[in-house]
C-alpha cells in the first residue's frame, strides 16, 4: 500500500512501517526527503487498524469524518505549497 510505496520511493526497506495486512498505519507519519519535500503516510479510509485491532469499520468511519477528513481537506484547500 502507501507505506510500501514510500519505502520504495525512499529506496529503504523500513522507513515506513509496512505489512502484508492492510490497516497498519494508524497515524500521520511524515518523512523529510533531502530537506526538499515531505512525504506523508496516512491511514487509508476504511482500514486504519480494523484488520489488526478488531475495530469496527463504522468506528473508523466516524474517526475519519471527525479527525482525518477535516485535517486533509484543510491542508488541500489552504496550503500555499499546493497552489498553482
Amino acid at each position: 500500500g502507501k507505506s510500501s510505496l514510500i519505502n520504495h520511493l525512499l529506496n529503504r526497506d523500513n522507513a515506513a512501517r509496512a505489512s502484508s495486512r492492510a490497516g497498519k498505519t494508524t497515524a500521520v507519519d511524515l518523512y523529510t526527503v533531502n530537506d526538499r519535500f515531505i512525504l506523508a503516510d496516512m491511514p487509508g479510509y476504511g482500514f486504519g487498524g480494523a484488520v489488526t485491532s478488531g475495530t469496527s469499520s463504522s468506528t473508523l468511519e466516524k474517526r475519519w469524518i471527525r479527525e482525518w477528513r477535516p485535517l486533509i481537506f484543510s491542508y488541500l484547500e489552504k496550503s500555499p505549497a499546493l497552489r498553482a
